[in-house]
This record gives structure tokens, sequence and C-alpha cells, in this order.
């Protein structure tokens, strides 16, 4: 647990002193680039290695497709109405 809590911490306190300067910036973009490809690699060869998985594709795809589908007309809905109070008020 402590491994994950110190660096975020540390990570906070970084940010707030603002203490980062250019050169560190593009090397924790490029470090944090890498690290997402990488987990994202790992997650794919996980999944695509579970024969579970692979049998339940097309199912968890149609269910994918119908979870985005709604949480985007939710999303464009709860804007339209916010947006209509601000303007009226």
């Amino acid at each position: 647990m402590w491994a994950l809590v110190v660096p975020f911490l540390v990570g906070v306190l970084i940010g707030w002193k603002n203490t980062q300067t250019v050169a560190l910036d593009r090397l924790l973009d490029s470090v944090i680039l890498t690290t997402l490809f990488l987990l994202l690699l790992v997650m794919g060869a996980k999944l695509g290695s579970d024969p579970h998985v692979m049998a339940q594709l097309q199912e968890m795809g149609v269910q994918a497709i119908t979870i985005a589908a709604f949480s985007v007309a939710g999303s464009v809905l709860a804007v339209r109405f916010l947006l209509r109070g601000w303007l009226r008020g």
C-alpha cells in the first residue's frame, strides 16, 4: 500500500510547490506515455490469453457499445440541461 501512497504524495508535493522544470515536465510526459503504453500492452496480452474472455468477446462488445452510447447520450443531455439553466439565470 505504501508503495502506491508515497510516490503519489511526493508527486502532489512537487506539483504543489511547482518545482517542475520544463525538462522534468518533458521527461515525466515521456515516462507516463511509455508506462501507459506498457500497461495497455500487458492488459491486452492478459485478456487475449484468457479463453473465457475470448469466448465472450462478441457479447462483451455489444455491452460495451451499449454502455458507451448511453454514457455519451446521458452526458450530452446533462450538459444541455445545465447550460439551459445557466443561460436563463
